[in-house]
């Protein structure tokens, strides 16, 4: 408010908003003050921007199905449903991807593990045979065994599958940002704003690539 206040807005101001909140979080905090109502929060949030990492969303191709089986629309519908129960009632309703990015991992963590086990099954020990330590089961783990875990690590790098955010792999026990999407606040009417994805960001190395999504220009930007 204090930005719309100071005329510090679109389109002469453009702000870059955090992102990964809830979708509407700007009406979710009561109005305690009466000069920064929630429609004016929103005229000052119209055309401001805010860029998420990929794998941050839901996939958008909502027809494959992942390797937990489930699809973007089957997850989603699970997890509304899921906080419909009382316990869940003090949650709100976090940014799907948000969400989705935690069930990724889970099945990530579990499909390295169960890559690891397969290799100490096997004595292979390939990239990590000079190292202390010896093949014993997981649950016999301990951090002073660096063979096993160099094991579990290469493991990790290994793993690759279609989660509910879209292709899940490793680098370097990182999952890789070369894709972002840049998200677009729009006022559709008083007091209702959307974010929309407007284009994708690639980058390789020192170089990215600006990319509208359809239907959009320099004049969707700035119209």
């Amino acid at each position: 408010c204090e930005a719309y206040h100071r005329g510090l807005v679109y389109p002469e101001y453009v702000w870059f908003i955090s992102e990964g909140s809830t979708a509407e979080w700007w009406i979710e905090v009561p109005e305690t003050n009466s000069s920064c109502p929630h429609s004016l929060v929103a005229k000052a949030l119209h055309g401001s921007f805010g860029i998420l990492p990929h794998g941050f969303l839901l996939n958008e191709q909502d027809n494959i199905d992942t390797f937990s089986g489930e699809n973007a629309s089957s997850f989603a519908d699970e997890y509304h449903e899921l906080l419909q129960q009382p316990r869940y009632q003090e949650y709100s309703t976090h940014e799907f991807g948000s969400v989705g990015v935690a069930y990724d991992a889970m099945w990530s963590i579990a499909i390295g593990l169960n890559i690891t086990s397969k290799k100490i099954t096997a004595g292979n020990d390939s990239g990590c045979e000079h190292l202390y330590g010896e093949l014993v089961p997981l649950e016999m783990f301990d951090y002073a065994n660096v063979k096993l875990g160099c094991i579990m690590r290469k493991s990790f790098d290994e793993v690759m599958f279609t989660g509910v955010t879209g292709h899940v792999v490793f680098n370097n026990g990182q999952r890789p940002d070369d894709l972002f999407f840049l998200r677009q606040y729009r006022q559709l009417y008083e007091g209702h704003v959307e974010r929309k994805i407007v284009a994708d960001i690639y980058h390789n190395g020192n170089n990215s690539t600006f990319v509208y999504r359809q239907g959009e220009s320099e004049y969707t930007f700035w119209g």
